[in-house]
């Protein structure tokens, strides 16, 4: 195998990793979407400016985004990878049915795009970093905005 054809099979590797992430929070899967995670792993939503470290904090970040948001998903728009890396560009979508970090729930919709990048270490992720705009969803969830779908 020369260097071009195993650098495309290592992206391939990688690359399947975002798909099954948001394949799995949209499925609700706790235990398969943990399973994608190394034991010491960080997750970082900068939007809301939190960070989980270790996958029971991670577990609880996730299980309480499905009671916030019952009904939650993500869509991969467009993905790059290569062994070490992954960024996918999505748009995540819910409706805002609990309470959120101190914010009480409205009842409405959203759909919001963002992107994460994601730094793997023997094949499963160490760093998820989300990139989204806390403004965009806000806007989109106010408790006095009319709802349009």
């Amino acid at each position: 195998m020369n260097t071009h054809e195993r650098q495309n099979t290592n992206r391939t590797e990688s690359h399947w990793i975002i798909f099954e992430w948001a394949r799995l929070w949209s499925a609700h899967d706790v235990d398969g979407l943990l399973a994608l995670f190394t034991d010491d792993a960080s997750y970082r939503d900068l939007a809301i400016g939190h960070s989980f470290h270790g996958r029971k904090q991670i577990e609880d970040f996730v299980r309480g985004t499905f009671v916030t948001f019952p009904d939650f998903r993500v869509d991969i728009l467009h993905a790059v990878a290569d062994e070490v890396m992954v960024a996918g560009e999505w748009e995540m979508s819910g409706t805002f049915s609990g309470p959120s970090f101190g914010q009480p729930p409205t009842g409405k919709r959203f759909r919001v795009p963002g992107c994460s990048v994601v730094h793997l270490r023997g094949g499963r992720i160490a760093l998820h970093t989300d990139y989204w705009n806390e403004a965009t969803f806000l806007e989109q969830v106010r408790a006095d905005k009319a709802q349009s779908d």
